[in-house]
C-alpha cells in the first residue's frame, strides 16, 4: 500500500501575502517526500528523507504556484498530492503615466509592475464638471513587456473641452494592495 500523504500547508487555492510559506506534511509511514513545480519544474525537489512529518518554511515564487507532492515508502510504494495557490507578497507599483502635461487627448497610458493585477482604474475630470472613473480591461488594453505592464486606454474627454483636468490611475492586486500615481 502507498503511504497516506496529507499536505496541511500550503492550502489549495489559498492566497499568501508572504513568499515564505509553511510547508506542513504528514505521512503514516516512514517515507521520502519530494515536490515538483508543475509550471517551472526541472526535477523533483527533496523535502525530507525517511520522515513521518515535515514542518518548515519554504520560499515560493510570486504569482500562481502549482505543486505535486510525492511520498515513497521503503518498498517504493508512492502517493501523490496536488496543490495550487497564489503568492502575492509585493505591492503594485505605477512606474509612469502619459500624458505628463499639456494637451490631454482621449488616450491615456500607464506603466506598472505587478505579478497579480486584479483591477486598474483611470480617474479623470475636474471640480467644475466632476470626476469620472473608467475600469481598464487589463486583458484587452494592456500587454506585458519585460515583466512590466503597459496599458493604453481611451476615454471621451469632450465634456471637459477647453478646461483643465486631473487624472490618475489606481492599480490593485489580488491581495488588495494598491498604488496610485500623483494626479497629473
Amino acid at each position: 500500500q502507498p503511504p497516506q500523504l496529507t499536505v496541511n500547508s500550503p492550502v489549495q487555492d489559498e492566497l499568501y501575502t508572504s513568499s515564505s510559506i509553511l510547508m506542513d506534511i504528514d505521512v503514516n509511514e516512514k517515507s521520502n517526500i519530494f515536490y515538483y513545480d508543475n509550471l517551472n519544474g526541472i526535477s523533483w525537489k527533496q523535502v525530507c528523507i525517511g520522515c513521518f512529518e515535515y514542518s518548515m518554511l519554504r520560499t515560493f515564487k510570486e504569482g500562481f504556484n502549482d505543486l505535486t507532492f510525492k511520498a515513497s515508502d521503503v518498498l517504493g510504494n508512492t502517493a501523490y498530492y496536488n496543490v495550487s495557490f497564489y503568492v502575492d507578497s509585493k505591492k503594485p507599483k505605477i512606474r509612469n503615466v502619459e500624458p505628463r502635461r499639456g494637451f490631454a487627448p482621449d488616450s491615456f497610458k500607464v506603466y506598472f509592475s505587478e505579478k497579480n493585477p486584479k483591477s486598474l482604474k483611470l480617474y479623470y475630470g475636474n471640480y467644475l464638471r466632476g470626476y469620472t472613473e473608467k475600469e481598464v480591461d487589463i486583458n484587452e488594453e494592456c500587454y506585458k513587456d519585460k515583466g512590466k505592464y503597459i496599458c493604453d486606454t481611451n476615454v471621451d474627454v469632450s465634456d471637459y473641452d477647453g478646461q483643465f483636468i486631473n487624472y490618475w490611475f489606481n492599480i490593485t492586486d489580488i491581495a488588495g494592495n494598491s498604488d496610485k500615481n500623483k494626479p497629473i
